[in-house]
């Protein structure tokens, strides 16, 4: 997938931003568009891989123990 071939500070930033919209124990469908569109507009994603990415940060996130993995990537990359 061309999620998976992003720099990994994307991954990690997208994840970020996904825990502290999933931190109120709620994930709407604004919060949902407006991460996305950040996406797009910040990393210069067209709509597929930015779906593809946010899919992608979501599954790792769900599979981290703690937040330091991405922090760590997002410090030393960006």
């Amino acid at each position: 997938s061309m999620a998976a071939r992003l720099p990994g500070v994307q991954r990690a930033a997208a994840a970020l931003l996904l825990e502290l919209a999933h931190a109120d124990g709620e994930f709407s469908a604004q919060e949902q568009a407006h991460i996305h569109a950040a996406l797009e507009r910040h990393f210069g994603l067209d709509h597929a891989t930015a779906t593809e990415l946010l899919a992608l940060a979501d599954a790792e996130r769900r599979e981290a123990v703690d937040h330091f993995q991405f922090t760590r990537v997002v410090k030393e990359q960006y």
